[in-house]
């Protein structure tokens, strides 16, 4: 009769312990959502050893223009003319208009950069 209990326990067990891993909560962790800014400015320095680019912008309520040094992400586009460019080819003066996201960090990293010509 011990035995039949012991096995019936088992059973029970086994039944019941998917149940309860099911009924848990889980934890879902979302991706953040992420937001491409785009701004038009022009290159006030362009520093490739730390892969970094200080534009000079306007905002529209600004009366005064804003420096920014943004990052440049490891697969950054740049465009002139249509044409791809590499980084080494920016520089201080050059019109742009770039698009870029906040990282983890709230780094400003740019993804695009179109030069205008």
């Amino acid at each position: 009769m011990k035995n039949i209990f012991i096995c019936l326990v088992f059973v029970a067990s086994l039944i019941v312990s998917p149940l309860a891993v099911f009924s848990q909560d889980e934890t879902v962790t979302e991706t953040p959502e992420i937001v491409l800014m785009e701004l038009s400015g022009v290159v006030v320095s362009v520093d490739l050893q730390e892969q970094q680019i200080g534009i000079e912008y306007q905002l529209d309520d600004l009366e005064s223009a804003t420096t920014a040094i943004f990052d440049l992400s490891e697969t950054v586009e740049i465009y002139k003319n249509e044409q791809v460019i590499t980084a080494t080819e920016i520089k201080n003066g050059d019109k742009v208009t770039i698009t870029y996201q906040l990282d983890e960090n709230s780094a400003k990293v740019i993804t695009k950069i179109v030069l205008e010509s």
